[in-house]
């Protein structure tokens, strides 16, 4: 990682206190940390976070359970981050009903910064791996006030876990224009609808990005301690909280989903900044994928885009053979059909129960059915697109393209995805073509086959729908390697 040479490293207290933050009482000696209860530092890692980062801080100063401290790790940024953060440094004394509690605010500006979040977060590890756990969330994001309280008596409970993630969900702005609005609402279901999928898949729990995830510090040290690891974040592949899951698995450890406790983030305002941030996703897993050993990396990058390639394809399959069959007068529609749609509808339900401020348009959205399935599909067509794009070995800075992306601007991207759309549309309508073409015999068990394999797709695609509604959302959800024996921590 590089350092800029005019890094800060700044630990004071502000002569303008933010509005939002806790009043500094220093009428009264600071009290020392917690000596019997376990210990969190909490980390924020920000890039050009200046309208957001005020918010994130006031929320874990406002946490029922207060981090003992708190490091904002400014990289990489070109507006006021530092600046509007640094306005909460100090040792704060907060008022709680157990008794007064303090916290330490630290804020750094480590500069330059090439391995970006996860350069931020390793750099952190140094100041923090003396506490018994760590909180790392992004400058966007928000917590209920009992998040921290809720991850930590999950985590305190079982020890062989070595990470719990909070609920990820959204936050929707009532001044949007109706586009956006309806743009929000579509990634707060996906955001939540994919937690509940994760759960619901034998247990599977990914982190949950930067959102909200607690940390075991014992089980970071344990993944330090593996060659190659000269710190807990992998850098160089964009896609640190995957590599991290799989050297806790390595390490013995599992991870969770808490059902009780809840975070949220802002939410992408324009269709072209999802584009760039599936594309940023996508390169993430890509170049994590050549990181890992031959022997696992085929079942991962297959595991990591069997869901949303899949949905593209059944969609696209079905709508070929539908022309097939109204050009033949072969359309006979039979009462399955309903059920990928049902289980769908049903999926999109619950999430909207998950949700901690659903409105009453929110359910008539999972009800509609069409809104999200368009959504859906449109985030599968980006999802292709990205995977193409990274396989055509395209350098870019995916972090600073959905930025610019967020901002409004247009961002051109490099490589052959724009062609993709051409060959699926000239492709789809050669297949349609060609079938037709074919004599009646073999013509008949080409279009049987294709309707048999987009059965099959459609029933993985609503068991494990099913499976997401059944599937119980405990506090929390635990994810726990399989070979694992018992570790004592």
């Amino acid at each position: 990682m590089a350092v800029h040479p005019k890094a800060r490293f700044i630990v004071e207290f502000p002569l303008r206190p933010h509005a939002s933050a806790p009043v500094l009482d220093r009428r009264r000696p600071a009290l020392p940390h917690r000596s019997t209860a376990p210990t969190v530092a909490a980390v924020v890692p920000a890039r050009n976070e200046q309208d957001t980062i005020g918010a994130s801080i006031a929320s874990l100063l406002a946490q029922t359970r207060p981090p003992d401290s708190i490091f904002v790790v400014v990289n990489n940024s070109t507006d006021d981050t530092y600046d509007r953060a640094r306005r909460f440094t100090g040792r704060r004394v907060l008022d709680r009903p157990g008794g007064p509690v303090t916290c330490a605010v630290t804020v750094i500006d480590i500069g330059t910064n090439d391995d970006r979040r996860a350069g931020a977060l390793n750099f952190a590890w140094s100041l923090t791996r003396h506490h018994d756990f760590v909180l790392t969330l992004d400058a966007d994001s928000v917590l209920t006030p009992d998040c921290l309280s809720t991850l930590l008596a999950d985590l305190s409970a079982d020890a062989s876990l070595g990470a719990v993630s909070a609920l990820p969900s959204l936050r929707r702005d009532p001044a949007d224009p109706h586009p956006s609005r309806l743009l929000v609402r579509a990634q707060r279901f996906e955001v939540t609808a994919q937690a509940l999928r994760a759960v619901a898949r034998s247990g599977r729990v990914p982190l949950q990005g930067g959102q909200c995830s607690l940390f075991r510090v014992s089980a970071l040290r344990d993944v330090v301690a593996a060659p190659g690891h000269p710190g807990p974040w992998g850098a160089g592949s964009g896609a640190e909280d995957a590599r991290l899951r799989m050297d806790l698995a390595d390490a013995g450890f599992g991870a969770g989903l808490s059902g009780a406790a809840r975070s949220s983030a802002a939410a992408i305002r324009t269709l072209e900044g999802v584009r760039a941030q599936q594309v940023k996703r996508v390169a993430g897993l890509h170049r994590l994928g050549r990181q890992l050993p031959p022997a696992t990396r085929l079942t991962r990058l297959l595991a990591w885009r069997t869901g949303l390639t899949g949905h593209l394809a059944s969609r696209l399959l079905f709508l070929i053979l539908m022309a097939h069959a109204s050009v033949t007068g072969a359309v006979a529609a039979e009462w399955w059909w309903l059920v990928p749609p049902l289980a769908a509808v049903l999926v999109n339900l619950r999430a909207a129960v998950r949700m901690p401020d659903r409105s009453a348009a929110d359910v008539a959205y999972a009800l509609l059915y069409l809104p999200h399935e368009l959504y859906r599909t449109a985030l599968s067509l980006s999802h292709v697109l990205a995977i193409v794009h990274e396989s055509g070995g395209c350098a870019r800075d995916h972090g600073a393209d959905q930025a610019a992306a967020e901002c409004g601007q247009r961002v051109r991207m490099i490589g052959p995805g724009p062609a993709v759309l051409v060959v699926l549309g000239v492709g789809g309508a050669t297949a349609l073509l060609g079938w037709l073409a074919l004599p009646g015999v073999l013509g008949g068990v080409v279009v049987t086959a294709s309707w048999l394999v987009l059965g099959l797709l459609a029933a993985a695609q609503s068991v494990g729908d099913l499976r997401t509604l059944v599937g119980r959302l405990r506090p929390p959800a635990l994810s726990v390697p399989a070979s694992r024996a018992a570790v004592p921590r």
